[in-house]
Order: structure tokens, then sequence, then C-alpha cells
């Protein structure tokens, strides 16, 4: 007899877990952003994630963890990218980092449009659900983007719809510093800029006093189409989540040093970031 109301009371038990499991599954689905609620302006992109029904995840600003680099002797900021998967495990979220084999378990709390994510160190993260729209912003072939940030050398990259990527530092500005490589998913990259409303955009985003320039020039059949110069992250979600990957590209792909490729300068020329400069 108590063999056979344990019995009954674990399958009632398994039946709620997987209601409760069911119904934070429905409710996580889409995306999700960080609720900033301080005076200063942002130095770095709001945590944002899009969850899909499929069981995977996207870090929206990049999944970056600090680990041990032996090379300085200290730990610093390393880029696993932004795709992920999460599991809903009873009233617990998982998230599996597969590029290091790492889970992060985090208690999901909602309230109407809501979420706020606790995690085991007593940090608690609030987001928002966001929504937007797939503009099919994909008629450009080619990508050109300038990134300079505080005490960092300037770094150039150009990136072509067939798969190319040349990147160029300003810290030796010879044809020896021009490194060229091939990105297997460039769809990734492009596609990533369909949900941006280019019609929208602004020529110039800026907020606060320091901290970095992203300068993004979007070219077909080599003219260009449209430019946009964003400072400390002050421009649009879909932008910000669009041009991030570009960013780090240089970590995921296989660059070699090239000796016979001309490095066009002139195309990355920034008046605005230069205007900025004599601000310091």
């Amino acid at each position: 007899m108590k063999n056979s109301a344990l019995i009954l009371f674990s399958f009632l038990l398994l039946i709620s877990c997987s209601k409760k499991e069911e119904k934070l599954k429905e409710q996580i689905i889409g995306t999700w952003v960080e609720v900033y609620e301080y005076d200063f302006a942002p130095l770095f992109p709001l945590k944002s994630f899009t969850f899909n029904v499929d069981g995977t995840c996207e870090y929206l600003d990049g999944i970056i963890l600090f680990k041990y680099d032996s090379l300085i002797q200290k730990k610093r900021p390393f880029y696993y990218g932004t795709k992920s998967k999460y599991l809903i495990d009873n009233d617990s979220l998982i998230f599996f980092i597969d590029k290091i084999d790492k889970k992060i378990k985090v208690k999901p709390n909602f309230s109407k449009d809501t979420l706020i994510l606790k995690y085991n160190t007593g940090y608690n993260l609030k987001l928002i659900k966001y929504n937007y729209q797939d503009h099919n912003n994909l008629g450009f072939d080619k990508i050109v983007v300038e990134y300079w940030r505080m005490g960092f050398d300037l770094v150039y990259l150009t990136l072509y719809k067939n798969g190319r990527v040349e990147y160029f530092t300003d810290s030796n500005q010879d044809k020896k510093s021009l490194f060229v490589g091939k990105v297997n998913d460039i769809n990734y990259y492009f596609n990533k800029f369909k949900n941006v409303n280019f019609k929208k955009l602004n020529d110039f985003y800026y907020h606060g006093l320091d901290g970095q320039f992203v300068k993004i020039k979007f070219l077909k059949n080599e003219e260009v189409i449209k430019s946009v110069l964003d400072g400390n992250y002050a421009a649009s979600y879909e932008l910000i989540w669009a041009y991030i990957p570009l960013l780090h590209i240089y970590e995921e792909t296989e660059l070699k040093k090239s000796n016979d490729i001309y490095f066009d300068k002139e195309l990355f020329k920034t008046t605005e970031i230069d205007t900025i400069n004599h601000i310091y």
C-alpha cells in the first residue's frame, strides 16, 4: 500500500513539474533586454537574450567570460560567440555554453513582461520583453568597420559577401599589419543586420564622455549606401546586436598576414572620430 501511494505521489509530482516547465518555457520564448537603472550612460552593451522554441538561445550582446591568460598572467575577457542552448529544469533555467563546456544555472522569475534572472552569486538581472521586426536589409555586399576604444589601437575591418575578411590595426600602418581570412558562415554576419531599420537610423549616435566608437559603412557595388557612427552603444539595439560579432570576428576566424594587398585607408577616413579625439 505504501509503495502504491509513493508511486502515485511521484507520478503527480512529475506531472506538476512538467506543467511548471512547460509554462516557464512558454513565458521565456522571445527577446529580453536588460533594464538599465543607472543615471550614467552604459559603457557596455546591455545584457540581452533571445530564447527560441527549439531550445537554442542567443546572447545578443555576446558571450564574454573572464579567464586566466598565461601570456599576460592575469584574467581577461574572452569572447565565445553568441550562440548557446538552454534547458528548463523544474524551476531553473540552465544555459549551456558549448564552446567551453560550461553550464550556468539561474532561477527565472516572471512578472508580466519582466523577467528577473537570479544567479547563485546573489546577482539579479532584470530584463524586459522586447519585440522587433525583420526588415530584410540584405541589399549591401560589403561591410566596412572602424573601431576605436580608449587606450586601444584603432581597428579596421572589411567583410565581403563572399566571406573574405580583411583586418588591419593602426599600431603599425604598413602592409605587414594587414591580415586576411575567410569566414565560414558569412550569412550569420550579414543576416544579423536584417532586423535593423535603416530608414530610421541616424548618421551619428553618442552618449557619455569616453569609451568606444564604432563606425560602419554599408556598400553595394563599391558605393557607400549608408554610414553610421555609434559612440558608447547609443544606437538602436538592433544595430548594436548586429555589429558586436564583427568586433570579435578576428577571434573566431583564422587570419594570416598579407604583404601583397593594398590597404585603402581613405575608405575608413572618419572625420567624426577625428573631431571627438580633440575632446581628450
